[in-house]
């Protein structure tokens, strides 16, 4: 491995290990194309570059860990200490990726590698507050759509290509429905196609104030034994991020300003989006 670690205070945890089926590759997401080189290597230079952070441990596929250390040595990321194997979630990569943390580490940051253009004035942000007493920052992004809930129908598609999705509907029966692609302006004019939210047959039960509504992002920094509690005897299998569970245990989190540029890649427009911010 190119480094050890050292006895730094600050680790991150850069999760790699998702599939990225809706990306349609044949590969993990991690290790799909992203300006002449694969999209880990984005974020994972610029997490080993950071004046912030003092070692990385990255989580990955099973089978592709040498990948992920030819990579490093390649970068030479010299703060890489550890390339874990990533489990069959989220929350159970990150689990594996923190036992390689050592006990003396007291600020623990989680990012998602398919959020590549992470830069040091976020990782600044969700870094600063800690020293306040939080157990968490989160940087987040606030709601431009009216935001309705919905009750009854409401139906996430997700698909590859051009498919028929198979809907379950709360509280109705089993249903075939039709999904549809739109177009979708992205902040700064760039076309983004996406797989569209399906209701059907639901009713408009509340307009929520978006006022007090955000969309969270990562990096997410914790202090080290808050993050290390909120795994600990628990199973955070159904977690989307680590900030919740850090909650679930009553743990305090501040969000602060996000970025536009930490878009998730999901979809091949994402990720043609993302090329072209670099």
């Amino acid at each position: 491995m190119p480094g050890d670690g050292g006895d730094g205070s600050t680790w991150a945890i850069l999760v790699a290990a998702g599939s990225g089926e809706r990306l349609g590759a044949d590969r993990p997401k991690a290790f799909v194309a992203l300006g002449g080189r694969v999209l880990l290597a984005e974020s994972l230079e610029r997490l080993d570059s950071s004046a912030w952070i003092d070692a990385v441990v990255v989580a990955v596929p099973a089978d592709w860990e040498e990948a992920a250390i030819v990579l490093a040595e390649e970068l030479v990321a010299s703060k890489v200490s550890a390339v874990v194997t990533g489990g069959a979630t989220r929350a159970e990569s990150v689990r594996s990726a923190l036992d390689e943390i050592p006990d003396d580490a007291l600020v623990v940051i989680v990012h998602d590698a398919a959020r590549p253009l992470v830069d040091d004035a976020v990782i600044e942000r969700v870094i600063a507050p800690l020293a306040e007493g939080y157990d968490g920052v989160v940087p987040g992004l606030a709601l431009a759509d009216t935001v309705k809930r919905v009750e009854g129908g409401v139906v996430a598609a997700s698909f590859k290509k051009k498919m028929v999705a198979l809907a379950i509907v709360v509280g109705f029966p089993l249903l075939w429905f039709s999904t549809r692609w739109y177009l979708r302006y992205a902040p700064d004019g760039y076309l983004r196609e996406r797989a569209t939210y399906a209701v059907m047959n639901g009713v408009v039960t509340e307009t929520v104030d978006r006022g007090s509504l955000v969309t969270v992002q990562t990096p997410q920094a914790f202090a080290a034994t808050s993050l290390r509690a909120a795994y600990r005897g628990t199973d955070p299998i159904e977690a989307s991020d680590c900030a919740s569970l850090v909650e679930a245990r009553g743990g305090r989190i501040r969000v602060v300003e996000g970025d536009l540029r930490l878009l998730k890649v999901t979809t091949a427009a994402d990720l043609a989006l993302v090329e072209s911010w670099l």
